[in-house]
């Protein structure tokens, strides 16, 4: 099963650390959501990547579709997931 996991990257030691940091997470298949945010001039930046979970978590795994119809039920392929995180940026 796939499911979008979501997680903010920020930086507190300057805008090289925090370029690196995103660009670290850029290299292991995350996907930037939106824009930089700054605040107390700390800069944000959103991520989301498609993950695999296992099978036997299925079960105790709570997920919302946040961009599935509710009257379907079927697991997106990965190319689809992606292509739906692709239309949330």
């Amino acid at each position: 099963m796939k499911k979008i996991v979501y997680k903010v990257v920020v930086s507190n030691n300057g805008f090289e650390d925090f370029e690196a940091k995103v660009s670290e997470k850029l290299n292991q298949g995350w996907k930037p959501v939106g824009g930089i945010a700054f605040n107390y001039n700390f800069p944000y930046q959103a991520m989301a990547k498609v993950v695999d979970v296992p099978e036997e978590t299925k079960a105790t795994t709570s997920t919302k579709k946040l961009t599935q119809p509710a009257q379907e039920t079927r697991s997106l392929t990965a190319n689809e997931a992606m292509r739906r995180l692709d239309e949330l940026t």
